[in-house]
């Protein structure tokens, strides 16, 4: 069983999501793929050294263009400005000297630029413990799919074919029988029926389902502020309590795969899957390791919920362009592709994560803090005296 976790630069999806997507996925399944922008913040801190100019560019401008303030707008201009100038001046044999010591000495400003942002992301996403995950890779639990990642207006415009072509193999994965997309609390929100209604919907016998569709699972507490090490422990002690609910998922989603009618999927999800979870969920409750963790004292405490159910594949493109996650020129071929061909499904097998998300809010309050504290020159540091 594969977990797909998937994610752009253009999203409005909170960092710290996908995280805990990654966290309690790298828990329940075989192993995982993370695709877009989620394999690139995983393979950041070791890629970034080799960084080409034009992709340190790129970088910066997928930094800045989806802020709202006049100042972003105005470096994003500039930055655009800049990146064509470049390119134009390239194609010349002899350049101008005045213009050749003007781009040079921009160049030098982006390249500072670029290397005060790759500091200060590596330190957050080695405090988020994102940088870590890389070792998952190291272990074979871990795969990468950068499909569908667009960096930059230039590459957006140029490679949307061909981000679609990649987005859809990774998001349907016609070659594979295991694996399965995993998606925050967002994809059931204000638009979408809540899981009460859902549950209500499936009970009426004969009534046809229709939008997202999840069942209660499992529950897992506790891991929000677990390091990558106490993860892997904690997958180690778990495995063996997975590997049912694993074959029974993989052997859900062939089925799924085979008859593309939601009732007929939702029913075999209820009688040969949600069974097995019961017994997952009082081990994962009786957990010692789970209960003995000490939660940070600045955290609350914290529980996920782990649904499986089925959601439309128009409900993914809709949730896709509402967070952002695709720009508008992929969604339009991505439907039309979808449109015009009968090898994809209506419907797609999902896993959905709840939670209270004030852990979230909270963690992004601490980081302000801390990183008000550091801009303070008054602000006195701790030491320790070591005889």
């Amino acid at each position: 069983m594969k977990a797909i976790i998937f994610d752009t630069d253009t999203s409005k999806l909170n960092l710290n999501r996908e995280i805990q997507l990654l966290k309690l996925s790298y828990l329940f399944a075989d192993s995982l793929i993370a695709g877009g922008q989620v394999a690139a913040n995983i393979m950041f801190e070791k890629e970034q050294k080799k960084y080409s100019f034009k992709k340190k560019l790129l970088f910066i401008l997928s930094q800045i263009s989806n802020r709202e303030n006049e100042d972003a707008k105005k470096q994003t201009a500039q930055l655009l400005d800049f990146i064509a100038l470049d390119k134009k001046v390239q194609k010349l044999k002899h350049i101008p000297n005045q213009v050749f010591v003007s781009l040079k000495r921009s160049s030098g400003i982006y390249i500072n630029w670029f290397s005060g942002m790759a500091i200060e992301l590596a330190e957050s996403h080695q405090k988020l413990g994102i940088s870590a995950m890389y070792s998952w890779f190291e272990d074979k639990v871990l795969e990468f799919s950068v499909s569908g990642l667009c960096v930059g207006e230039e590459r957006r415009k140029k490679d949307t074919e061909k981000n679609v072509t990649e987005l859809l193999a990774l998001l349907f994965q016609s070659n594979s029988n295991d694996s399965i997309l995993v998606f925050p609390s967002d994809l059931i929100g204000n638009n979408y029926l809540t899981p009460s209604e859902k549950e209500d919907l499936v009970e009426k016998e004969g009534m046809p389902l229709k939008g997202v569709n999840i069942y209660d699972c499992f529950k897992v507490q506790s891991i929000a502020s677990l390091t990558s090490l106490e993860l892997k422990a904690l997958r180690g002690q778990l495995n063996e309590s997975f590997i049912e609910f694993r074959r029974k998922v993989e052997d859900w989603i062939l089925y799924c795969k085979q008859n593309d009618e939601i009732n007929s999927q939702v029913k075999r999800l209820k009688e040969d899957v949600l069974p097995c979870t019961i017994a997952i969920d009082e081990i994962l409750q009786k957990n010692q390791m789970l209960n003995c963790f000490e939660n940070n004292a600045k955290l609350d405490t914290l529980d996920f919920m782990v649904y499986l159910g089925i959601a439309p594949v128009k409900s993914i493109l809709k949730y896709y362009e509402e967070f952002k996650v695709l720009d508008i020129d992929m969604l339009t071929l991505m439907r039309a592709t979808i449109a015009q061909s009968n090898d994809y499904p209506k419907f797609l097998p999902i896993v959905c994560i709840l939670s209270d998300y004030r852990f979230l809010e909270k963690m992004e309050e601490l980081m302000e803090i801390e990183k008000l504290e550091n801009l303070d020159p008054t602000r006195k540091k701790k030491s320790i005296l070591v005889d």
